[in-house]
């Protein structure tokens, strides 16, 4: 939870300079129980699609494990394992890009020149509770608005939180334990 005056706000967006980014701060927390906080800045939709288009989907020409009605020819088949495990590891691409993008807005660094680097570093050193907890608040935070992702950390919660002692402006992570707030 933020420090200070946590009260929603309600805002009538005028101009573009209402929907600028918002820095954000993940709260995450290790299986001992020690909190991690951790900023990280949204993408504008020219820097989330740029980073998206820089990974190429996968061919589903070059799966040919179909055979056609004639019985010799061999046709794409988007089914194959092998195109979709390439589909989800063009995705994970995209999103770490995105990732490491929203951190580094905020001055988190991670070592490594390019996006496989960072992900090869983050997969060696980072803890996985933590990493997991961060990339869902981080890539949930873009895409959902704050009421979806409270519906959704309630959906996993023993017993949701009451309204009065829900933190007001915080986005919950949607297993429950880790959150964004507003930086």
């Amino acid at each position: 939870m933020a420090e200070g005056d946590n009260k929603p706000q309600v805002i009538t967006a005028l101009s573009l300079d209402d929907l600028r980014p918002t820095e954000l701060t993940a709260r995450c927390q290790t299986i001992q129980g020690r909190t991690v906080l951790i900023k990280f800045t949204t993408l504008t939709w020219e820097e989330w699609d740029a980073l998206g288009r820089e990974v190429k989907d996968p061919d589903v020409k070059r799966y040919t494990t179909r055979l056609a009605e004639n019985g010799i020819d061999l046709l794409p088949n988007p089914d194959d394992p092998k195109f979709k495990e390439a589909q989800q590891k063009a995705w994970d691409d995209r999103q770490a890009r995105r990732l490491f993008a929203s951190l580094e807005k905020s001055g988190f660094t991670i070592p490594g020149e390019t996006a496989l680097e960072k992900m090869r570093t983050l997969k060696k050193q980072g803890d996985s509770l933590l990493v997991n907890q961060l990339v869902s608040i981080v890539l949930t935070s873009q895409v959902q608005g704050r009421a979806e992702i409270e519906a959704l950390a309630d959906s996993f919660r023993d017993e949701p939180v009451p309204a009065n002692d829900a933190p007001s402006d915080a986005e919950t992570h949607p297993n429950g334990v880790g959150e964004s707030i507003p930086g």
